[in-house]
């Protein structure tokens, strides 16, 4: 606890520490990494001091920033009209059925673009083993997310290339982050924008789920 303390909570974004509020931020912080590390305990062989910090810094700062938007939602919204219109038995449920898919064992956003690497015909052992490979490091710089994947992963360099557009977007070709553009777009939206079918394709295809890849580098746990 000493080191997530050293490691994440004490170098969280300004941002989410203002708007959480200084206590509230580092506690959900401190809740969150000491989840994931509770399912790693669970597996000895897992070297977390080599593999995981960097993975566990990320995955802290999206779901406290996930966290932080729910808030800002609450904030801004309408209040209450006098009227309540009354739900009926055979009223559809509201939001994005596709959600149903997602476990949240790497956070919502993360989850969604495995489940529709998954979708595509992508192994989902692989595809989840990439995006820990792809994350797994402070250092989210597009090109080094590229180079890890080639290091680590099967995968070939345009379904590298593929992945680090969806996760940090891509400037030149004008491509922004699915996980940014998941966190305010209805997912289907956001999955049918040519751009982001295009690369879900080329990642899907490196991994195919009848033929799945065997990893080069280190193992990694989720």
């Amino acid at each position: 606890m000493a080191e997530v303390e050293r490691r994440i909570v004490d170098r969280l974004p300004a941002r989410l520490v203002l708007g959480l509020g200084r206590d509230e931020a580092r506690q959900t912080a401190r809740v969150i990494a000491w989840e994931r590390i509770r399912m790693w305990l669970q597996a000895p062989d897992t070297d977390i001091d080599r593999f995981g910090w960097g993975y566990l810094s990320n995955l802290v700062r999206w779901r406290v920033a996930d966290a932080l938007d729910k808030q800002t939602l609450r904030w801004t919204r309408h209040l209450p009209t006098d009227e309540v219109p009354m739900a009926t038995d055979d009223e559809q449920p509201t939001g994005d059925p596709a959600d149903r898919d997602l476990d949240h064992a790497l956070g919502p956003h993360l989850d969604a673009l495995a489940v529709e690497l998954v979708r595509l015909g992508m192994d989902r052992r692989m595809a989840v083993r990439a995006i820990h490979v792809a994350c797994d490091d402070p250092d989210l710089r597009r090109s080094r997310i590229v180079a890890r994947l080639r290091e680590h992963t099967p995968i070939d360099a345009d379904a590298a290339d593929a992945l680090a557009d969806l996760l940090v977007g891509n400037t030149q070709r004008r491509v922004a982050p699915m996980l940014v553009r998941l966190s305010r777009e209805p997912r289907q939206a956001v999955v049918a924008d040519p751009k982001v079918g295009t690369r879900l394709e080329q990642v899907a295809a490196a991994a195919p789920a009848d033929q799945p890849g065997r990893a080069r580098g280190p193992e990694l746990t989720a």
